[in-house]
């Protein structure tokens, strides 16, 4: 490398690497640019030698062709830019008349057969108030294309959302959780929806006492940080009925310390526990899951081995931790999907089996490592509720 160039480079290289240091298009204006980029070096302890004042002026000429360069781009993105809303703005319009058209044509068809209870186009995106205020994402809906994607006919009823981006038609509160709500007490069983943190939602794996008689909950680990209070999405009035004290990100469980305003249960909305561990799964088999996002759901099992199973399961956001179930017994948790794109995941029951599959990971492993760990912890010795 020529001499002239080494040096053009290394002044460059200085001027780049330093953050703040570039001259501004006012500066690449003057004479000097280079020896101000010196002064503000000397000023930060770096020392630099003086410049040829060839070289000097290549770098300040080089400043000035990039800063006009970048003007001219910035004037052709700043077009291009208005071009593209003007577009974007055209496209809603045209996706917003699309959709009004589609939801009159259900709404007229299903009148026409006969339905009752249609709405009228202009209410179609209303959301029924829950009288109940169960939480944020507690919502009834009467838009007759969220019933269809539900699975249901139009006009058929109101369909319940608890999970953001599912479809499917939730099941409310059970009356049990109800009832011990209206007792000051979050009802914990698998299956049971919960909040851990601000607005992370997730499924309760399973429920039990450890070695030291503390009622003790497993969901999936990534579901929050340990010391973050977790709430019963259906009973998220009586506050904080736990918190998160232990997780495995190995075995992705986290250990929930429940209070004193939970109680247990084996049998949480229908879903009947009697026992935890032991999966028998390969490939063909069939398991089960009750998550909250997308309710009781069923598929068969790709590939299975000790850490972790590839299923066919539907599950969505919110399902992580649902229990995995085998004739009774909890076998497992939802991991998540098994790739990272959650457009393609299971969110309404007209997909059928066309969704990513769902990774488990088997709860065996889980209790044992949780069982090897100092007998004083909480969770260590678990054994499932049952009544």
């Amino acid at each position: 490398m020529r001499p002239a160039v080494r040096a053009l480079s290394a002044a460059t290289a200085a001027l780049i690497t330093v953050g703040g240091l570039l001259p501004t298009a006012q500066a690449a204006e003057q004479p000097g640019a280079v020896e101000q980029a010196r002064t503000a070096l000397a000023e930060r302890g770096v020392a630099t030698a003086p410049l040829d004042p060839a070289v000097a002026a290549a770098v300040d000429g080089a400043v000035a062709d990039a800063q006009a360069a970048g003007e001219q781009a910035t004037a052709g993105f700043d077009a291009a830019a208005s071009d593209a809303q003007a577009a974007g703005e055209q496209a809603r319009g045209a996706i917003d008349d699309a959709a009004a058209g589609a939801v009159a044509g259900i709404s007229d068809a299903a009148a026409d057969a006969g339905f009752p209870g249609v709405p009228a186009p202009g209410l179609a995106y209303e959301l029924i108030p829950d009288p109940h205020g169960e939480g944020p994402n507690y919502h009834w809906s009467n838009d007759p294309v969220d019933q269809v994607l539900a699975g249901k006919l139009p006009g058929s009823g109101p369909v319940l959302h608890r999970a953001p981006g599912s479809y499917f038609d939730a099941a409310p509160v059970p009356p049990e959780a109800v009832a011990a709500a209206e007792r000051g007490h979050a009802l914990m069983g698998a299956g049971t929806p919960i909040y851990v943190g601000d607005d992370s939602m997730c499924t309760l794996t399973a429920v039990g006492t450890d070695a030291q008689g503390r009622k003790v909950g497993l969901t999936a680990g990534h579901c929050g940080e340990v010391g973050e209070p977790v709430y019963s999405a259906d009973a998220r009035g009586v506050g904080a009925a736990g918190t998160v004290v232990a997780k495995d990100p190995e075995y992705d469980y986290a250990v929930v310390e429940l209070g004193s305003n939970a109680e247990l249960t084996d049998n949480y909305g229908g879903v009947k526990v009697n026992g935890v561990g032991g999966m028998s799964a390969g490939p063909g088999t069939q398991l089960c899951k009750q998550g909250v996002a997308t309710g009781y759901t069923c598929g068969m099992t790709w590939y299975a081995q000790p850490g972790f199973a590839i299923t066919q399961v539907c599950a969505g956001a919110g399902d992580s931790g649902a229990p995995v179930l085998q004739d009774g017994r909890v076998v497992g948790s939802v991991t998540g999907g098994m790739l990272p794109f959650y457009e393609i995941s299971c969110r309404t029951p007209l997909q059928g089996p066309l969704f990513m599959p769902t990774l488990v990971s088997p709860i065996a492993p889980a209790v044992d490592s949780l069982n090897r760990t100092d007998a004083s912890r909480p969770g260590a010795g678990f054994t499932a509720y049952r009544r």
